[in-house]
């Protein structure tokens, strides 16, 4: 991981990277409630069958398990570690959850600070309905898709069976 922010900082002198921290009991507790029980869905066993999106993004989920450590809490405060290693201090903003918000952020980015509180969407529950959307999409765009390739096949076929029935062949 370190290696990819080091070449992405080198690439992008200039960016600003914003480090979301959180407490780390807290944090596994979240993975807990939200990626631990997602992952134990049965269903993620057929939709590579379906969808290469899908299997894609549990390749991708797979590696991130195994590059977290089971999500560790030791594999968290590694990460963050790793960040404040490669990133330089005046590009680095450490944004805690919970306690910052726009003002530390707007700073940073040196925009205006939005009126109104800062957004806390950090739910297990729309984050399990924003999988079972992701789910619905890859499977309507599977049968969209096996529509697509079995359409042609389907009108040829039952223009044949229709021109035997009209007996004309």
């Amino acid at each position: 991981m370190n290696l990819l922010v080091k070449e992405l900082i080198e690439a992008y002198p200039e960016a600003k990277v914003i480090l979301t921290t959180r407490d780390p009991a807290k944090w596994r507790k979240s993975i807990e409630n939200s990626i631990l029980i997602i992952d134990k869905w049965r269903v993620w066993g057929y939709l590579p069958l379906i969808s290469p999106d899908c299997a894609a993004f549990i390749k991708m989920m797979h590696k991130m398990d195994e590059v977290m450590d089971g999500y560790s809490i030791a594999a968290l405060n590694r990460h963050n570690a790793g960040i404040r290693e490669v990133v330089p201090k005046e590009k680095l903003l450490e944004f805690t959850l919970g306690e910052d918000g726009w003002k530390e952020l707007c700073e940073f980015i040196e925009l205006p600070q939005p009126e109104g509180e800062f957004p806390n969407v950090n739910d297990g529950k729309l984050f399990a309905t924003m999988h079972v959307v992701l789910i619905n999409i890859w499977v309507i765009k599977a049968l969209k898709d096996a529509a697509v390739r079995v359409a042609p096949w389907a009108i040829l076929l039952g223009s044949m069976w229709f021109v035997k029935r009209l007996g004309y062949f």
